[in-house]
């Protein structure tokens, strides 16, 4: 199947949905490497401030970006694209998933 840009949920509208699911939850980055051209950074999803400190994460997700693209503030976007993968990872989608 392929990609649909047309279907694309975009990250800022996933977020909410996955507070919906988990009201509890918790979003979680952390630079995992970053130098003076690239990042990369993993985030993680908890359902609750228990499965954090267990260390027992629903979804990670990874990203790495590089710098000189069309996004000036690509560690920021690293960012958001670590957190859109984990919430993918955990298929939390909106009107897509019912589609």
């Amino acid at each position: 199947m392929a990609f649909n840009l047309d279907n694309y949920e975009e990250v800022k509208d996933r977020i909410p949905l996955f507070y919906l699911t988990y009201p509890e939850g918790r979003i979680t980055t952390e630079i995992v490497l970053e130098t003076d051209s690239a990042c990369t950074i993993r985030a993680s999803l908890w359902a609750n401030a228990e499965e954090q400190a267990n260390l027992c994460p629903l979804s990670t997700g990874i990203a790495k970006e590089r710098a000189g693209g069309m996004i000036e503030k690509y560690t920021e976007n690293c960012s958001t694209s670590a957190i859109g993968r984990a919430i993918s990872n955990r298929a939390i989608y909106g009107k897509v998933a019912t589609e």
